[in-house]
């Protein structure tokens, strides 16, 4: 079977027409200049506002551990310690 490459996104960023305010909201503060466009996977991300949610805190975690130096085994378990939690709390 031979896949096809493409540019295009196989989901499109979800317009800011297209979302409620708190969706708006919480795209808006993911930005890393107010005066920006939505990075395309946060607008993609928006067309689940609750998943765009725990990416945001998931995604912040990620880029904290990686400015704090570490070992590599602690910053896995770490890791490993967040998934857990994430799926804990969505049950």
């Amino acid at each position: 079977m031979m896949t096809t490459v493409t540019d295009a996104p196989r989901i499109a960023p979800l317009a800011p027409e297209g979302r409620d305010a708190r969706t708006e909201e919480l795209v808006r503060s993911l930005r890393f200049d107010p005066e920006a466009d939505d990075m395309n996977l946060f607008a993609t991300l928006a067309h689940h506002p609750r998943l765009l949610k725990r990416w945001s805190a998931f995604g912040g975690m990620l880029l904290a551990l990686s400015l704090i130096h570490i070992s590599e085994p602690t910053r896995l378990l770490s890791i490993s310690y967040a998934v857990f939690c994430l799926k804990k709390k969505k049950s």
